[in-house]
Parts: C-alpha cells; sequence; structure tokens
C-alpha cells in the first residue's frame, strides 16, 4: 500500500471489503462522524495517500483520479467539491467525459457504464441495479423534453432540449 504505517489502525473484511471498514478495530463505514474522524487521523499520518485513496462527494470519485480531472492534486479535488453541491455535478461530468461515458450512456450501454465507472468486479450486478434505476425513474408512455447536455471544464452547458416520445421497451 501507499501508507503501510496506516494498517496498523484500519482493516476490512475481504469478503465484503467496501462495506466492512473498521478503525482502530470499530466499525466505521456508513457513520459519517466515524468516517471524518478516521479520515482526519489518516490526513494526519499521511495526507498524500489518504487523499489519493479516498471517495468524495454525491458520485464517490476517486481522489487519484485527480489529475484525469483537472487538479494538481487529490487535495484540490477535496477543496473544491467541499465548496459547493454545483461543484459536485461539475466534477461528475468531467468525469464522465474523461472516461468516455457519454456514448455508452446515450445507447444506455449499462454494463460498459458499470465496468467503466466501478470496474471490472461485479458488472453484472451493478449494471442491473443501474438499469433497473434507469426504468424505475424514466417516463413511461408521455413526452419529455430531455436536455443535451455538454459538459465543459467549468460547468455542464444545456445546449437545446429534444423532445421525444419514451415509451415502454
Amino acid at each position: 500500500t501507499a501508507a503501510p504505517e496506516l494498517n496498523q489502525f484500519f482493516s476490512f473484511n475481504p469478503t465484503n471489503r467496501f462495506f466492512e471498514h473498521y478503525f482502530n478495530g470499530a466499525k466505521y463505514h456508513g457513520n459519517q462522524n466515524k468516517e471524518w474522524e478516521a479520515f482526519d487521523f489518516a490526513r494526519r499520518k499521511h495526507p498524500v495517500a489518504t487523499y489519493n485513496s479516498t471517495s468524495y462527494g454525491k458520485f464517490q470519485i476517486l481522489g487519484s483520479n485527480y489529475a484525469s480531472l483537472g487538479f494538481k492534486s487529490a487535495e484540490d479535488l477535496f477543496m473544491y467539491l467541499n465548496k459547493s453541491e454545483d461543484n459536485h455535478y461539475t466534477v461528475f461530468f468531467r468525469y464522465l467525459e474523461n472516461f468516455n461515458m457519454i456514448e455508452p450512456l446515450k445507447v444506455k450501454d449499462f454494463k460498459k457504464v458499470t465496468a467503466i465507472y466501478n470496474g471490472p468486479g461485479n458488472v453484472a450486478n451493478y449494471s442491473k441495479l443501474l438499469e433497473d434505476e434507469y426504468n424505475r425513474i424514466k417516463p413511461k408512455g408521455e413526452t419529455v423534453l430531455t436536455p443535451i447536455i455538454i459538459p465543459t471544464k467549468e460547468v455542464p452547458v444545456i445546449i437545446k432540449e429534444e423532445v421525444k416520445q419514451v415509451t415502454e421497451e
């Protein structure tokens, strides 16, 4: 790891590694106060490794993606996201654009989107969840306005609206 000196303080369940995180022997994943406590502790010990290995914001973008998103460091990404909720969307649109997810989203290639966004592990499960959520929220049998969004380096810009009929597929 990038900061082996932190291993004595942090651990995870290898069979449920995304949801069972431990700091000083106590589970902390899912409890914001405990997550901040662990983050602050790790940041004091090894700031670069901490900022790079933490996922941030509404869209849980990993800090190590900072350069691809136009930031000088993961800490700069962290600070930018802390300024406003709008910045979360700006970074997310940059992520979609810079990691080539716009076209797969347009054609509803949920497996490709999942593999790019979340990595190759568990694509079948996560793509099904994404597709199910899309099907749950999309309007059925009504005319809707669909914004055509062009991500830019600063903010997403809606350039026009397209009217289309949405039907059951």
